[in-house]
């Protein structure tokens, strides 16, 4: 890839086909903040050219606040006969809520590109398809040059991908396939600041970018500085912590109480019925590898209960994989251990053990530490009943649950 290759010219994309489906009152809005943008033709919602040579983008009007809805949501993106791949997918809520990550999983898994929710849901709506629209065209294609650069991670010419990364540096610096780029780079070049640095940027790019989001956390779990990227991953991105205090906070609804028949967010409970009127047998690996990256960053902090809802909410997004269902109780066991939740321990890693099979049996170690503890916490009661009626002094003995040895067991 020559510095010739990556000049570009900053040209505008032939206009685009835009189709709303969804609310007409929130319909309208969109439509007339969007005018203003060149080359924006809407069209009817009723079906997708596919043989149109224009871009499209297709705007999906959701409410989180109900099932039904999000079944609507889900029908309109995939089984509209006419959309095609090529179409660029954004979804808008109908509400004025923050939504809560696990709504934005939902977005992710029906591959859309975009979630435009809040008070400023439609001037974000325009940004991001303004940015879209003007995005400079590049003269090479960005898989060409992961080709080039794996080739060289693999025979180590470090010099090379130091070229590439140099070269890069010309091409427009709010491109998310750019900015990928250099992150790969850096990593093979095992330059931690500068990787860190455009994780950051991408994040501030589109802070709805899950890789970026995964890769920060895991270069901050990898740096042992689990505070810091728990800070800078609510700072930067829309995958708020659960129980993160600098997530904004939404106004209660009506559904929002557990009464409720129709919840307006998919929590740990709602992910299996998610899951099936999604049609999926499983939670993307993307979205599965972040939820045990920020399980593992709230262990390492101490955050134990946010642990158990990260690794409840991946275990309850994959019904059908048992080896992982395996792995991700084995941990769910580990963090109960932690919380000093003997009971729940003990369910979870036997769980472990009965989807893991001859394939993953790690939990056989704390549970026969959990079984020791309970032992010696029964002889201990005997002794001290036997004491007291005795009326002699009586000395605690080993075996409480905090003394479970996990050495050499990993989360």
């Amino acid at each position: 890839m020559t510095a010739k290759e990556l000049q570009y010219k900053t040209t505008i994309n032939p206009y685009w086909e835009t189709y709303i489906y969804g609310n007409s009152a929130l319909k309208k809005q969109i439509e007339n903040n969007l005018r203003s943008l060149p080359n924006i033709v809407f069209k009817s919602a009723k079906e997708l050219n596919t043989e149109s040579s224009s871009q499209q983008i297709a705007i999906y009007i959701c409410d989180f606040n109900s099932v039904e809805s999000m079944k609507k949501t889900v029908q309109n993106i995939l089984q509209t006969p006419n959309s095609t791949p090529a179409t660029h997918k954004i979804i808008v809520s109908a509400g004025n809520n923050i939504l809560d990550q696990e709504c934005l999983f939902f977005s992710i898994e029906l591959g859309v590109e975009y979630t435009a929710f809040g008070e400023k849901k439609i001037s974000d709506l325009k940004k991001h398809i303004k940015r879209h629209i003007f995005a400079p065209n590049l003269p090479f294609s960005i898989s060409s040059v992961y080709i080039e650069i794996d080739k060289h991670i693999r025979t180590r010419n470090d010099l090379a991908l130091k070229e590439i990364a140099d070269r890069l540096l010309e091409c427009p610096k709010d491109n998310e396939g750019v900015l990928r780029l250099q992150v790969t780079i850096n990593k093979a070049l095992r330059n931690i600041n500068k990787s860190a640095f455009y994780l950051k940027k991408l994040l501030t790019v589109n802070p709805q970018n899950l890789w970026a989001a995964n890769e920060l956390g895991r270069l901050y779990l990898r740096s042992n500085k689990v505070l810091e990227g728990t800070e800078q991953l609510n700072k930067l991105s829309q995958f708020y912590d659960l129980q993160s205090e600098s997530k904004p906070h939404h106004k209660p609804n009506e559904l929002d109480k557990k009464s409720s028949k129709n919840k307006s967010e998919c929590n740990d409970e709602d992910m299996p019925s998610a899951l099936s009127f999604l049609n999926k047998p499983s939670l993307s690996e993307g979205v599965l590898a972040f939820l045990n990256m920020r399980a593992v960053m709230a262990i390492k902090s101490d955050q134990i209960t946010n642990a158990i809802r990260y690794y409840k909410l991946a275990c309850n997004g994959c019904p059908n994989n048992n080896l992982m269902k395996a792995k991700i109780l084995f941990n769910i066991g580990l963090a109960h251990i932690k919380a000093k939740d003997p009971d729940s321990a003990y369910k979870a890693l036997q769980d472990s053990l009965m989807f893991g099979g001859r394939n993953f049996y790690r939990a056989e170690k704390p549970l026969r530490a959990l079984n020791e503890a309970k032992l010696a916490a029964k002889q201990k009661r005997a002794a001290k009943n036997k004491a007291e009626n005795a009326k002699i002094s009586y000395e605690d003995s080993p075996g409480d649950l905090a003394e479970i040895e996990l050495e050499g067991v990993e989360f």
